[in-house]
């Protein structure tokens, strides 16, 4: 099987393909060719993104980030402005309320209000980025069920164990890491 594989370069450099044949590539191999082509990654929320370090050099390095969640945009955006990541790149519920500041509920039209099939929940972000921007190499990072559900539509889903392991996600991942740090050198080498 060929496939295409573009080196990094500064964003205003256009990107030269290289082929590069594949034998026998275990689901590890495909993960990490997929992570270093990444042209766009998707971060879970919950325990997975940190204010850490290598996070913050992840997200300066790839460029496109988004912040894909089950969980609440009003507790997401602060997360978002630390890493430095556009508020216009987190999927995440919306909060509903009522006049007089009483809950209502939550937006059951977000993509993330709901989960369970590829048309919905994160595997329909990860489907809807894909599609509205061309994405080839897109890489869904989480430590939940939820985030390996997105794979496919993602090319690639790396399970997250840094703050929380999940057996399931753990022993079905195909390249699974306790640390922001391996992926980070693993984008050096």
């Amino acid at each position: 099987m060929m496939v295409e594989h573009h080196r990094r370069i500064d964003s205003d450099q256009k990107m030269e393909p290289k082929k590069v044949e594949l034998e026998d590539e275990t689901g590890e191999e495909r993960a990490k060719r997929v992570w270093k082509m990444a042209d766009c990654v998707c971060f879970d929320v919950d325990s997975t993104v940190c204010r850490d370090e290598a996070i913050d050099e992840l997200a300066n390095f790839l460029g496109v980030v988004y912040l894909v969640s089950g969980g609440f945009r009003s507790l997401i955006e602060p997360v978002a402005d630390c890493l430095k990541i556009s508020r216009t790149k987190i999927y995440a519920n919306v909060l509903l309320f009522n006049e007089d500041g009483s809950y209502s509920g939550f937006d059951e039209n977000e993509l993330t209000s709901d989960s369970g099939s590829k048309e919905i929940g994160k595997p329909g972000v990860c489907a809807l980025l894909k599609k509205k921007y061309g994405y080839e190499n897109l890489v869904m990072i989480g430590d939940g069920a939820t985030d390996y559900e997105a794979f496919p539509p993602a090319d690639a889903f790396i399970g997250f164990g840094g703050n929380q392991i999940r057996e399931n996600v753990r022993t079905n991942a195909p390249w699974y890491v306790y640390d922001f740090e391996v992926l980070r050198r693993e984008l050096e080498d």
